[in-house]
């Protein structure tokens, strides 16, 4: 029996039989019984009260993000909110500049020399890469162009280099934008710049981002989450379960295996 709408925790030492249950049969079941392909999975007789149950995710501590390019403004789809607001400036639309040209992931306003990432990488070979801020646009990803383009006397890099609650204050009274900073806020990761690499960030910061992703689903989603835990300080763990008390608010379950 597992309670919906609670933070349930499945606990056991190893071998006991927790995956098994949880990711080999539970999933796959209730993946079954919302009408979407679920690859092998464990045998059961039934699976009763899977009605109020729109979605489910599961989670484990797998990096976010491969890309050395993507960011919590990339991540959470603030950049594109913030893309148009600049695209939509008198002074972008007088230099023909659109939306596009404030990415750093395309070719068309992002520095050429360092193709948006702001810094070089020098190849130490037996040791790790070494990187060096670019020269050619000082480690602001942008053509001078595009950081000629204001809005509210801030350019594109500045703005990246805002924290969300800087942003936040920074953006009031854009509904949308603020929408999209809010979970990143709600779950205590305010101090984080919106362009900072999610390569950087610690494993804590990393799992509380991936939950914040979630946070502004709808009620009904199952969210399956296999040993959360491993390798956080005690203070990580305290924020990651006041985020998931945030998600049971929303309507969500959560089981977590540990």
């Amino acid at each position: 029996l597992v309670p919906l709408n609670y933070f349930v925790i499945v606990l056991g030492v190893s071998g006991s039989g927790k995956s098994s249950l949880v990711l080999d049969t539970l999933v796959p079941a209730m993946l079954k019984q919302l009408g979407e392909d679920s690859v092998g999975g464990l045998e059961y007789k039934a699976i009763e009260g899977a009605e109020g149950i729109k979605r489910v995710i599961a989670i484990d501590q797998t990096p976010i993000a491969k890309s050395i390019r993507s960011c919590p403004a990339t991540f959470l789809k603030v950049l594109d909110e913030i893309r148009g607001l600049f695209g939509s400036t008198p002074m972008a639309r007088a230099s023909g500049i659109s939306d596009s040209h404030f990415s750093f992931n395309t070719g068309r306003g992002r520095c050429e020399v360092c193709e948006g990432l702001g810094f070089t990488l020098v190849d130490m070979q037996f040791m790790a890469d070494v990187q060096l801020e670019c020269t050619e646009c000082r480690g602001q990803r942008f053509r001078p162009e595009v950081l000629e383009v204001t809005y509210r006397d801030r350019n594109i890099s500045q703005v990246l280099g805002m924290s969300a609650d800087q942003a936040a204050e920074f953006f009031r009274g854009e509904r949308r934008l603020n929408q999209k900073l809010k979970p990143m806020r709600d779950i205590g990761l305010g101090y984080l710049p919106l362009g900072q690499s999610l390569s950087t960030l610690s494993a804590g910061e990393s799992m509380r981002l991936k939950l914040a992703s979630y946070l502004e689903d709808k009620s009904g989603s199952l969210i399956v989450m296999d040993e959360p835990t491993t390798g956080l300080h005690f203070q990580d763990v305290e924020r990651l379960v006041e985020c998931i008390g945030l998600l049971i608010d929303r309507g969500s379950s959560v089981i977590a295996i540990e």
